[in-house]
């Protein structure tokens, strides 16, 4: 009786350690959850003629590539210039017209450009 009571709460200490939540080490590169999903919305704005549940694992698949190669902090940076490009006018200037811009910018279009061939999207 001593045993099966003993049994009992390992088994019930053991079960419980098994559905306790893991603690992962982030790699330095992970995304928050809302830029996830205002990039995966805005990917999708890009391609209206494809169907929702495909172009919602295609854009998925697009950040997350984007994820395993750049920081945050890079991923910011990067986009944020090209994004600058767009501006029309002075505003824009202050970032099209410097260096560290243009390669941004380059640099962005060259990931994403990779980025779309890994996940099928054209």
């Amino acid at each position: 009786m001593k045993n099966r009571a003993i049994l009992l709460a390992l088994a019930s200490l053991c079960s419980t350690l098994s559905f306790a939540p893991v603690a992962h080490a982030t790699d330095g590169n992970d995304y928050p959850t809302a830029e996830r999903v205002q990039f995966v919305e805005e990917c999708m704005l890009e391609y209206p003629d494809k169907g929702r549940f495909e172009m919602v694992q295609k854009c998925s698949c697009l950040i997350d590539n984007l994820a395993k190669t750049y920081t945050y902090e890079q991923f910011v940076d990067m986009s944020t210039a090209a994004k600058a490009f767009t501006i029309s006018g002075e505003r824009g200037n202050v970032v099209r017209d410097t260096p560290m811009g243009q390669r941004l910018n380059a640099e962005y279009k060259k990931a994403v450009a990779s980025s779309k061939e890994a996940c099928f999207l054209k």
